[in-house]
């Protein structure tokens, strides 16, 4: 996944206080994880919370 993919995920909303600012003690630890990251283009894993994706049959949804 390309970097400049990162760029408008909802994945920069942890590190926001209830007041939509920087949260540090949320910011910091990610920081220390992209500065020892072997590997810039895949700054997935440097996240706290990872997104969840659903695969599932269309039919398990309908009524």
């Amino acid at each position: 996944m390309p970097v400049q993919r990162y760029r408008h995920l909802p994945l920069w909303g942890q590190f926001l206080n209830r007041h939509g600012a920087l949260s540090p003690e949320k910011a910091q630890p990610f920081s220390r994880r992209m500065a020892a990251a072997a590997n810039l283009q895949a700054p997935t894993s440097c996240f706290a919370l990872q997104p969840l994706a659903l695969d599932a049959p269309i039919n398990l949804f309908q009524a």
